[in-house]
């Protein structure tokens, strides 16, 4: 049920005559009558408002072309229809959607992407994972002050360093003593070591670098789609 609107007219003290022809009780009524209207119409509004119903009711936009409710009953309805959808994954078959009844979808799917990680990791070379550790020095007279971002930097190149490479520095004590603080940073054919305040003095110091060789030939996604077509 829609909303009821206040139709009664409140303005009934206006129109009385200048010396109104009404009883005491009937004057009464009238200066009455205005206030008991309104208060009956909002009674029955709130009425309205706690009842289950109010929703269908209550207007808003819709969530998207792809829905079509424009009240708040309907849009509830839309989001929970949504959500059970996710919910029931696991009990549709494979084979509801894609021809497998003996598997749910959610198990197929983890099965194909269980293949495929495993035939990834048997194209990966032995030396797929590479960790060294190289002793440096920083010399306090190679530092250089960035005039963007006020940090001293220091470069060390290396050419078997990549972007991609994860790099630490490690420092003993007396080491960590001549610096106030350090940030690292891998770049292409070397690390980058970066400080608020320029170190007075060389550091020793141990660069750990460990990272992956590049594996971008070792499959391909052809190879991929073939290895599912087959297996899976």
């Amino acid at each position: 049920m829609a909303f009821i609107k206040l139709t009664e007219d409140v303005e009934n003290i206006q129109k009385l005559d200048d010396r109104p022809q009404l009883s005491a009780s009937d004057l009464k009524a009238c200066f009455d009558k205005a206030g008991f209207d309104i208060k009956t119409v909002f009674n029955d509004l709130i009425e309205q408002l706690e009842a289950h119903s109010c929703a269908t009711n209550l207007g808003a936009s819709a969530l998207g072309d792809e829905y079509e409710s424009n009240n708040v009953q309907g849009i509830l309805e839309e989001l929970k229809g949504a959500s059970d959808l996710l919910k029931v994954t696991d009990n549709i078959t494979a084979g509801e959607a894609y021809g497998y009844p003996e598997e749910t979808l959610t198990s197929r799917l983890n099965r194909i992407k269980n293949a495929i990680d495993d035939l990834i990791i048997g194209e990966l070379p032995e030396d797929f994972m590479s960790l060294v550790a190289k002793p440096v020095t920083l010399d306090e007279d190679e530092w250089e002050l960035n005039q963007q971002t006020n940090y001293y930097e220091y470069t060390i190149t290396d050419t078997t360093v990549t972007q991609h490479h994860y790099v630490i520095i490690n420092l003993d004590l007396d080491n960590q003593m001549k610096i106030k603080d350090i940030g690292v940073e891998s770049i292409n054919g070397g690390v980058k070591i970066y400080t608020t305040k320029l170190p007075q003095d060389d550091i020793n110091a141990t660069m750990v670098i460990q990272g992956v060789t590049d594996v971008t030939d070792s499959i391909t996604i052809e190879e991929i789609q073939d290895y599912v077509d087959t297996y899976i």
